[in-house]
């Protein structure tokens, strides 16, 4: 018996084939689907900014569908190496569409380092540890310490 790939299996007129073998792939694509003046059907994503396709025919559609997809993927990369999609500066950003506003966003996890914190906010303990502004408990003789106690005499508090 002969294994051919999906992509000769599944190559029917109209038809998309199934999601590619990459590990990451975008499974599901949200579709704006326009009604234009002259009769063509616009198509375009909210998580693909700047990325529109126009349809007359049913192949042309599902064409413009299996684009979104692959647009959706290069969008979903970009992001991912925390690079803004190429498409989307060509977008005006002062009146945001909701539906790009309401997709998901892969956001990053603002941390502050410790020795960033005003110096004047950490204490010293009846025992001589050092608290720092989130309560967490330093030995005196820490590097944190050190760099704290040099940031208090910077600004003169020591």
């Amino acid at each position: 018996m002969e294994i051919r790939p999906q992509s000769e299996t599944h190559r029917l007129n109209g038809s998309l084939p199934g999601p590619a073998a990459v590990r990451n792939q975008v499974r599901a694509v949200t579709l704006l689907v326009e009604s234009l003046p002259n009769g063509l059907l616009r198509v375009s994503t909210p998580t693909t900014p700047g990325w529109a396709a126009t349809a007359r025919t049913q192949d042309e559609f599902m064409r413009a569908v299996r684009d979104a997809f692959t647009e959706a993927q290069v969008a979903a990369y970009a992001a991912w190496r925390n690079h803004e999609y190429d498409l989307a500066e060509t977008v005006m950003r002062d009146d945001p569409d909701p539906l790009v506003a309401a997709a998901p966003s892969r956001r990053t996890r603002v941390t502050v380092r410790r020795d960033q914190y005003d110096p004047s906010a950490w204490s010293v303990c009846a025992d001589g540890r050092w608290r720092s502004p989130s309560g967490r408990l330093y030995r005196p003789d820490s590097t944190m310490v050190s760099r704290v106690r040099a940031a208090r005499i910077r600004v003169g508090l020591d």
